[in-house]
């Protein structure tokens, strides 16, 4: 069975430079949107289709770690989150998610 994993929170986040960046808010709501619609009626009977989302389990990302960040950031990017963090940004590397191997 695939297992969906993933966190509320990723629907609050969005780049704060570039809105057409891959990491956003709406780009993470229309993929949720896609795995819970259901399918064209099938050829069998007029019911529609279960989605592909209740045919998967679904699980909450825990927060990463540091050394999960570095296994795909650079030490230069997490420091420059660490510095967003103690401004008014809301950018602290510990607010994100681990989602992967």
């Amino acid at each position: 069975m695939t297992t969906i994993i993933s966190h509320p929170d990723l629907l609050l986040h969005d780049h704060p430079t570039n809105p057409n960046h891959v990491e956003r808010s709406d780009r993470c709501r229309a993929v949720l949107e896609a795995l819970n619609r259901q399918g064209e009626p099938t050829d069998v009977s007029e019911e529609l289709a279960p989605s592909l989302m209740s045919r998967c389990q679904y699980a909450d990302a825990r927060p990463v770690t540091r050394a999960e960040l570095l296994l795909c950031h650079s030490q230069e990017h997490i420091t420059m989150f660490d510095e967003l963090g103690r401004t008014n940004v809301r950018a602290e590397w510990h607010e994100f998610h681990f989602c992967g191997a």
